[in-house]
């Protein structure tokens, strides 16, 4: 079974109003989890300079999981968009909770979202348009 922490990131996610476009899935290799699942799995990666270890993409193993973007349309013209953002969320959620209990899941496996991101956003800090 996967840990709280995704499921929160979801559910906070829901509450600010940010929909989840598509999760890919990270094994976190460190030598820890390589001796309690195997590490590493998946297609490689750099060595982080921040912490233990470092993050493989699984690419074919776990695929990208994705909304349809029929989904994305309807936010941006309707007026139920929290409760739609929500029924996207709930999606993910469920995709998370239901792939953490599938043969071949590991715990060393992280979810990575996709953020849906509104296409006039700008980084209100470094844009100056």
């Amino acid at each position: 079974m996967i840990s709280l922490l995704p499921i929160n990131i979801i559910e906070n996610l829901t509450k600010m109003n940010v929909a989840i476009e598509s999760v890919t899935w990270w094994c976190h290799c460190s030598d820890r989890n390589e001796k309690q699942f195997g590490c590493p799995h998946g297609m490689g990666g750099p060595e982080s300079d921040f912490y233990n270890g470092w993050y493989s993409e699984m690419g074919y193993e776990f695929e990208m999981f994705e909304i349809p973007a029929e989904k994305f349309q309807e936010l941006n013209y309707n007026d139920n968009f929290p409760s739609n953002i929500k029924t996207i969320n709930d999606e993910i959620k469920d995709y998370v909770n239901d792939l953490s209990k599938a043969r071949g899941y590991s715990k060393c496996l992280t979810p990575a979202f996709w953020l849906s991101v509104p296409d006039g956003w700008k980084r209100i800090k470094y844009m100056k348009n």
